[in-house]
Protein backbone atom coordinates (compact mmCIF):
# COMPACT_ATOMS: atom_id res chain seq x y z
CA UNK A 1 0.00 0.00 0.00
CA UNK A 2 1.48 3.38 -1.03
CA UNK A 3 5.02 2.75 -1.91
CA UNK A 4 3.94 1.00 -5.39
CA UNK A 5 4.67 2.01 -8.44
CA UNK A 6 1.66 4.82 -9.13
CA UNK A 7 0.75 4.49 -5.00
CA UNK A 8 0.37 7.37 -3.09
CA UNK A 9 4.16 7.32 -2.14
CA UNK A 10 4.79 7.66 -6.07
CA UNK A 11 4.16 11.89 -5.83
CA UNK A 12 7.25 13.35 -4.22
CA UNK A 13 5.26 15.93 -3.15
CA UNK A 14 3.40 13.63 -0.62
CA UNK A 15 6.58 11.99 0.37
CA UNK A 16 8.26 15.07 1.34
CA UNK A 17 4.95 15.80 3.09
CA UNK A 18 4.93 12.74 5.29
CA UNK A 19 8.37 12.77 5.79
CA UNK A 20 7.69 16.53 7.02
CA UNK A 21 4.87 14.82 9.16
CA UNK A 22 7.10 12.27 10.91
CA UNK A 23 10.06 14.82 11.94
CA UNK A 24 7.47 16.96 13.44
CA UNK A 25 5.57 13.73 15.65
CA UNK A 26 9.32 13.46 16.67
CA UNK A 27 9.47 16.62 17.83
CA UNK A 28 6.52 16.57 19.49
CA UNK A 29 7.04 13.40 21.51
CA UNK A 30 10.65 14.67 22.41
CA UNK A 31 8.73 18.19 23.66
CA UNK A 32 5.98 15.84 25.83
CA UNK A 33 9.51 13.71 26.81
CA UNK A 34 11.28 16.87 28.14
CA UNK A 35 8.21 18.56 29.91
CA UNK A 36 8.19 15.56 32.41
CA UNK A 37 11.48 15.04 34.93
CA UNK A 38 10.26 11.85 35.78
CA UNK A 39 9.99 10.45 32.56
CA UNK A 40 12.82 12.12 31.16
CA UNK A 41 14.55 10.61 33.57
CA UNK A 42 13.15 7.18 33.25
CA UNK A 43 14.38 7.43 29.68
CA UNK A 44 17.50 8.54 30.68
CA UNK A 45 17.94 5.29 32.46
CA UNK A 46 17.07 3.24 30.14
CA UNK A 47 19.22 4.99 27.48
CA UNK A 48 22.17 4.40 29.92
CA UNK A 49 21.50 0.72 30.26
CA UNK A 50 21.20 0.31 26.54
CA UNK A 51 24.30 1.84 26.27
CA UNK A 52 26.24 0.44 29.50
CA UNK A 53 24.93 -3.24 28.52
CA UNK A 54 27.86 -3.92 25.55
CA UNK A 55 30.61 -3.26 28.68
CA UNK A 56 29.11 -5.03 30.70
CA UNK A 57 26.79 -6.42 33.75
CA UNK A 58 29.12 -5.45 36.75
CA UNK A 59 30.17 -2.42 34.98
CA UNK A 60 26.45 -1.27 34.48
CA UNK A 61 25.67 -2.72 38.14
CA UNK A 62 28.14 -0.48 39.44
CA UNK A 63 27.34 2.62 37.56
CA UNK A 64 23.71 2.42 38.63
CA UNK A 65 24.49 1.75 42.32
CA UNK A 66 27.02 4.82 42.40
CA UNK A 67 24.18 6.96 40.56
CA UNK A 68 21.17 5.59 42.81
CA UNK A 69 22.07 7.28 45.99
CA UNK A 70 22.04 10.98 44.12
CA UNK A 71 18.87 10.65 42.69
CA UNK A 72 15.83 12.51 44.10
CA UNK A 73 12.72 11.19 41.96
CA UNK A 74 10.89 7.84 42.75
CA UNK A 75 10.08 7.35 39.50
CA UNK A 76 13.57 7.14 38.47
CA UNK A 77 14.95 5.84 41.20
CA UNK A 78 12.44 2.51 40.61
CA UNK A 79 13.81 2.46 36.99
CA UNK A 80 17.38 1.79 38.43
CA UNK A 81 16.33 -0.74 40.25
CA UNK A 82 14.73 -2.34 37.89
CA UNK A 83 18.08 -2.11 35.74
CA UNK A 84 19.97 -3.44 38.44
CA UNK A 85 17.74 -6.37 38.55
CA UNK A 86 18.28 -7.36 34.79
CA UNK A 87 21.95 -6.59 35.54
CA UNK A 88 22.68 -8.75 38.81
CA UNK A 89 20.74 -11.54 37.22
CA UNK A 90 23.12 -11.11 33.82
CA UNK A 91 26.17 -10.88 35.79
CA UNK A 92 24.86 -14.34 38.19
CA UNK A 93 24.28 -12.40 40.73
CA UNK A 94 20.67 -13.54 42.25
CA UNK A 95 20.65 -12.40 45.57
CA UNK A 96 21.50 -8.85 44.65
CA UNK A 97 18.96 -9.07 41.90
CA UNK A 98 16.47 -9.85 44.80
CA UNK A 99 17.81 -7.04 47.13
CA UNK A 100 16.54 -4.80 44.63
CA UNK A 101 13.16 -6.67 43.83
CA UNK A 102 12.46 -6.49 47.60
CA UNK A 103 13.20 -2.66 47.85
CA UNK A 104 10.77 -1.96 44.94
CA UNK A 105 8.04 -4.53 46.55
CA UNK A 106 8.63 -2.70 50.03
CA UNK A 107 8.34 1.09 48.69
CA UNK A 108 5.72 2.57 49.64
CA UNK A 109 3.06 4.17 46.44
CA UNK A 110 4.10 8.33 46.51
CA UNK A 111 6.85 7.71 49.37
CA UNK A 112 9.29 10.10 48.56
CA UNK A 113 11.94 9.15 50.39
CA UNK A 114 14.29 6.81 48.77
CA UNK A 115 14.74 3.39 49.91
CA UNK A 116 18.87 2.35 50.88
CA UNK A 117 20.68 1.27 48.04
CA UNK A 118 21.92 -2.57 49.43
CA UNK A 119 25.54 -2.25 50.66
CA UNK A 120 27.91 -4.22 47.98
Amino acid sequence: MGGGPGGPMADPRIAKFEMLRHYLEIVERYSRLARDPSTAGVAAVISAGDMLRPRGADTAVDYFNKLLPEVKDPAVQRAIRLQLVDFHKAAGQQDQAMDQLRALMLAAPGNEQPAPAPEQ
